[in-house]
């Protein structure tokens, strides 16, 4: 009988070690990062301003954009500096590096008016720079070094 026991038990032990095994194979299967989460932040439009001035051009640009970027493949953030005597400086950022920056005059209208002109450039400018860096080859530059 005591033979029979010994058995059982390694076999029970076996069992639970390729068992054991199983499942940490299975965890390393699995993805760190659940899918999508690396996307996140693609296609937002950030306002990072503080006054009423860059309140109304970040309007004007974000719904200039919406209709520019119907993909939404671009992150975008507009920031404003403001200044007591001179209006606003817009700084825009997309993709991690400015792309655009101008001193906004303290005029609503043509702050709105201004911010959709601004916005057709900064798109046009991001779709030429994702064309060159798809058609230039360079083995001495990397990736980074174009844009």
């Amino acid at each position: 009988m005591r033979p029979v026991a010994r058995v059982g038990l390694l076999t029970l032990l076996a069992a639970a070690g390729a068992a054991g095994h199983a499942q940490v194979v299975r965890e390393n299967e699995l993805p760190i990062e659940p899918p999508g989460l690396a996307d996140l932040g693609v296609g937002l439009v950030l306002d990072s301003t503080v006054t009423v001035l860059g309140r109304e051009f970040f309007t004007g640009f974000a719904d200039a954009w919406r209709e520019l970027d119907g993909a939404q493949r671009y992150a975008v953030t507009v920031s404003e500096l403001p200044t007591a005597r001179f209006g606003s400086t817009i700084r825009v950022h997309a993709q991690g590096r400015l792309v655009y920056q101008a001193l906004l005059r303290p005029n609503r209208q043509a702050a709105r008016e201004t911010a959709q002109h601004v916005a057709g450039e900064v798109f046009a400018s991001l779709l030429r720079a994702e064309a060159e860096q798809a058609l230039y080859r360079d083995p001495d530059l990397g990736p980074e070094e174009l844009k």
